[in-house]
């Protein structure tokens, strides 16, 4: 607790408990609000932070949703495991429960349970993966000291101006894969249409739907708190 509220006095175990009571009261009832139906955008991403006793990292699920009026709000927060097809699955019947419509295109890390949940509830939404997911996956093949060349391209690529000069990008890269790094190239070729998905919507918007930054950076106060109660009794 000292990592999230500073130097304090010692709090006792029944205030803990009834702090933990209150705030868990508050979710489930910010998860009863209705929500508006004309979503356009979806961000959605698992992201892992250092908190507690436990060996495993804990995960918090987190969606944002994007409307036709040019709002953003956060719409969808739980704990859970990010591969896990029915984690997400239950996260999302809540929002449309909630009144949440179809959105145009859903923004989420490609490695994930999302889609998986996404195709089993119906959706016909385009599909982006998480550019900065992507090459970070992609890297892991490299060895590391051609990784910081490799992730120069990658980036060229996920940020060219259309898609016949990012096609251009995509073949150069994956004729230089060669030997022990083929498997970046073939991996890159099979995701391509799912890395892609943003060119489908207004230019101006592409900064935004390429990657899932839109959840992560706001969180990262989150992380740092997190780290600091890592190992920490309350």
């Amino acid at each position: 607790v000292r990592g999230l509220l500073g130097d304090v006095e010692p709090l006792s175990t029944s205030f803990l408990a009834c702090l933990g009571e209150r705030w868990r009261a508050e979710h489930r009832a910010w998860k009863d609000l209705p929500l508006p139906s004309d979503v356009v955008y979806l961000w959605a991403d698992g992201l892992r932070v250092k908190a507690g006793l436990e060996p495993e990292q804990a995960a918090l699920l987190v969606v944002i949703a994007a409307f036709r009026d040019g709002s953003r709000r956060v719409v969808g927060v739980e704990s859970g495991d990010p591969s896990s097809v029915g984690t997400w699955l239950a996260l999302l019947r809540n929002l449309t429960d909630r009144g949440l419509g179809v959105p145009a295109l859903v923004i989420g890390d490609g490695a994930s349970g999302l889609w998986a949940a996404i195709s089993a509830l119906g959706w016909t939404s385009a599909r982006q993966d998480c550019w900065n997911h992507a090459i970070d996956d992609l890297l892991q093949v490299f060895p590391r000291g051609r990784r910081p060349r490799a992730g120069d391209r990658l980036r060229a690529i996920s940020n060219a101006s259309d898609r016949a000069t990012a096609e251009k990008l995509r073949d150069a890269f994956i004729k230089g894969c060669r030997g022990r790094c083929a498997p970046a190239g073939e991996r890159l070729r099979a995701d391509w249409e799912h890395l892609m998905g943003f060119l489908a919507f207004p230019s101006d918007h592409w900064p935004h739907l390429r990657t899932t930054n839109v959840v992560e950076s706001p969180l990262v106060a989150v992380r740092l708190r997190t780290s600091s109660t890592r190992g920490h009794q309350p």
